[in-house]
C-alpha cells in the first residue's frame, strides 16, 4: 500500500511541477488590444468576460465615469498597480493592458481596458491563457474591480 501511495504522491507532485511551468510559459496573445474601436471577442470557452461581449454569458456593464477623460487610465492603472500579483503589460492614454495571475499556480489571465469616450465608459475584457473554465473568477475578479473602480472614476 504505501508503493501505491507513494507513486500517487509523485504523480501529484509532477501533474503540479507541469501547471507551475506551463502558467509561467504560456506567451500572451498576439491578437491582444483595440481593433475598430474593440476589444478582441471572447472565445467558446466559459473562461472570459467583457462589456463588449456579443454572448450574454459573458456580458458585463462598463462601468462610466466622471473624472477628465485623460486622467481615467491613469486611476485605473494606479490602483492596479497596488494589486497582488498582476503586470501593467501595454498602457497609453486610451489603453490598459495587465496580466493577473492566480496566487497559488499563477496561472495568467489577460484583462484590458479601453475608454469609450462618446459615452464616458470604461470597457473591459478578462481572459485566462489556459484552460476551458476558471470557475467564475473572472467574473468575480471583473466584480469587484469595477466596483472599486466606479468610486474612483467619479468627480469627489
Amino acid at each position: 500500500m504505501t508503493t501505491a501511495i507513494a507513486t500517487f504522491i509523485l504523480l501529484f507532485l509532477v501533474g503540479f511541477l507541469i501547471q507551475l511551468i506551463s502558467a509561467r510559459l504560456v506567451k500572451r496573445p498576439g491578437d491582444l488590444g483595440i481593433t475598430d474601436g474593440k476589444l478582441k471577442e471572447c472565445p467558446a470557452t466559459p473562461n472570459c468576460v467583457s462589456t463588449q461581449a456579443t454572448d450574454p454569458t459573458k456580458l458585463m456593464p462598463p462601468i462610466p465615469f466622471s473624472i477628465e477623460r485623460s486622467e481615467v487610465i491613469a486611476t485605473v492603472a494606479g490602483y492596479i498597480d497596488g494589486v497582488r500579483h498582476t503586470k501593467i503589460i501595454e498602457q497609453d492614454s486610451n489603453y490598459l493592458a495587465v496580466v493577473f495571475r492566480t496566487s497559488l499556480i499563477g496561472y495568467p489571465d489577460d484583462v484590458e481596458f479601453t475608454i469609450d469616450k462618446e459615452k464616458d465608459l470604461l470597457h473591459f475584457r478578462s481572459a485566462s491563457r489556459l484552460g476551458y473554465s476558471d470557475l467564475g473568477t473572472n467574473r468575480k475578479r471583473m466584480t469587484k474591480l469595477s466596483d472599486a473602480l466606479t468610486d474612483l472614476l467619479k468627480i469627489k
